[in-house]
């Protein structure tokens, strides 16, 4: 209901996987929907892993700006649009419905990874994404998932001093302090 794939961006990220038999999970670049728009939205997605932290790669930029390069390494391919090899989907299950909405796309990306697959980023292939559109941007239920999906991501993938020692710290000093005083700085906490 809220991504739309550009004529060919399917033929090119089946090339990819074709290319390179290592590789198990590719996406797209996003760009966003707004008419006349080339403004990007994920162009590659990499991590702090112990912090459970993401970002992507050019966010905000144009595509003008950023032509787009070859297929890169990434640390997980983008749910919006992905492709993954059948015989990986297989061996390793569907999405994990704990998620329910964001980190499942990443969780799938690292059980990939852990069993030797590559992810990659198909820049030539794009997709246009309404961003937020399942929650609503900056709605209680966007920051309610993002909030306890990352917790989720961490005690799954994280050993348990890294979780304690590293994660734990972070997550409560940057993602509850700071975002519930954002909120009640913004009117938005009540």
């Amino acid at each position: 209901n809220d991504a739309f794939v550009e004529p060919g961006a399917l033929d090119v990220l089946l090339e990819e996987l074709q290319r390179d038999d290592r590789v198990g999970v590719v996406g797209p670049r996003v760009l966003a929907v707004e008419p006349g728009s080339d403004r990007i939205l994920d162009d590659g997605m990499l991590t702090i892993p112990w912090l459970m932290q993401q970002r992507g790669r050019h966010v905000g930029q144009t595509a003008g700006t950023c032509p787009p390069g070859d297929p890169i390494a990434v640390d997980y391919v983008n749910g919006t649009c992905l492709m993954i090899r059948w015989d990986l989907w297989r061996k390793l299950g569907e999405l994990d419905e704990v998620f329910f909405a964001y980190f499942e796309d990443w969780d799938l990306s690292l059980r990939a990874r852990e069993g030797g697959s590559l992810c990659r980023h198909v820049p030539r292939a794009t997709i246009r994404h309404r961003h937020a559109a399942t929650a609503g941007q900056g709605s209680r239920l966007l920051h309610f998932l993002l909030t306890r999906n990352r917790v989720l991501m961490a005690r799954k993938h994280l050993n348990g001093m890294i979780f304690v020692c590293v994660f734990l710290p972070y997550f409560l000093m940057s993602r509850v302090l700071f975002k519930s005083l954002q909120l009640a700085a913004s009117g938005r906490f009540a």
